[in-house]
C-alpha cells in the first residue's frame, strides 16, 4: 500500500494501523466535553501558512481552531520531554534532540545522518520494541517516511514512549 495523500494517511492513523498515537478528539467534542488536558492541533490536510496550536487548554484550542481555514484534528499535548524525534525512510534519518513541536525543533537544531550511523542513533534514542515497531513500519510500507517522536517517559494510547505521526509518500 502507498499512502500518497494527508487523509489516506489519518484514516489508518486514527484506525492505529501506525501504533501509538495521542488520544484525539474533534472540535465538537472539546466544546461539549473538554478533556482535563490540555491539546494540540494537527492538520488534516497538507497545508502551509496556517500557525500551529500546541498544548492550549481545550476550549482555548477550539476558538483558535475556529479561526483557521483548513479542518484540524485535536491531540492529547505531550506533557513531558522529548528525546528524539524525526523522520526516517529506512536509510536516511533527520532527527533533533531539541524539546518542543518537530517543526520548532527542527528550527533549533537538525541533524541529518544516514546508514549505519543513523541506525546507531534510533538504537541509542529508542527503546529496543519501538526501534523494531519503526523499523516493521518502514518494511510494511517501503518508500515511505515514518515521522515520530520518542518521549522521556510512556505517553498515549498504548502507555508507549514513541509515537507515529505520519508515514508517508507524500
Amino acid at each position: 500500500m502507498k499512502i500518497t495523500t494527508k487523509q489516506q494517511m489519518y484514516r489508518l492513523y486514527h484506525a492505529g494501523r501506525f501504533g501509538n498515537r495521542p488520544r484525539s478528539f474533534t472540535h465538537a467534542e472539546l466544546l461539549s466535553s473538554p478533556p482535563s488536558c490540555n491539546v494540540s492541533a494537527r492538520y488534516s490536510q497538507a497545508v502551509s501558512g496556517n500557525p500551529g496550536i500546541y498544548n492550549l487548554p481545550p476550549l482555548t484550542a477550539a476558538a483558535e481552531a475556529s479561526k483557521l481555514t483548513h479542518p484540524v484534528t485535536f491531540v492529547e499535548a505531550i506533557d513531558h520531554r522529548n528525546q528524539l524525534q524525526g523522520e526516517w525512510d529506512g536509510t536516511n534519518l533527520s532527527f533533533t534532540t531539541a524539546d518542543g513541536p518537530m517543526k520548532s525543533a527542527f528550527t533549533a537544531e537538525r541533524i541529518d545522518v544516514s546508514g549505519l550511523l543513523a541506525i546507531s542513533v534510533l538504537r541509542t534514542g529508542l527503546d529496543a520494541g519501538d526501534f523494531d515497531w519503526l523499523q516493521d513500519l518502514i518494511t510494511d510500507f517501503p518508500g515511505h517516511t515514518v515521522e515520530f517522536t520518542s518521549l522521556s517517559k510512556p505517553f498515549g494510547l498504548l502507555n508507549r514512549r514513541m509515537i507515529v505521526w505520519e508515514v508517508r509518500a507524500y
